[in-house]
């Protein structure tokens, strides 16, 4: 009796373990899943922000996309999106923006304009 019981148990740890490890795969792919997942949504918050407006004021992003502005300044450069900043202002403006335009937000908002 005990060389039948050993071998079950054994085989049932082996099946266990072997469990064990398609749960976490599991799991770290459903945490890469929401890391995507969140990047999905604040490129679409970003779209649909610059369908409304030309510009964004560095201050202002926390509230507009209601996450941590060292989530969304890199994808505004991902973007194309042209960063201005003047002492402590900071701007970011849409890409493919006129440069007229662009003179315009900035002087609007007394940032210096450099080519």
């Amino acid at each position: 009796q005990t060389s039948p019981s050993a071998s079950i148990i054994s085989m049932l740890q082996k099946i266990w373990s072997k469990l064990k490890n398609i749960s976490a795969i599991k799991n770290n792919c459903q945490k890469e899943d929401s890391s995507w997942q969140q990047l999905k949504n604040n490129m679409k918050k970003i779209d649909k922000e610059f369908k409304n407006h030309d510009y964004i004021k560095e201050e202002d992003i926390e509230t507009i996309f209601g996450v941590n502005r060292k989530q969304i300044l890199p994808l505004l450069k991902l973007c194309g999106c042209v960063h201005y900043e003047n002492k402590k202002r900071s701007i970011w403006i849409k890409p493919g923006l006129k440069e007229l335009r662009t003179m315009e937000i900035l002087k609007n908002n007394n940032i210096k304009y450099k080519h």
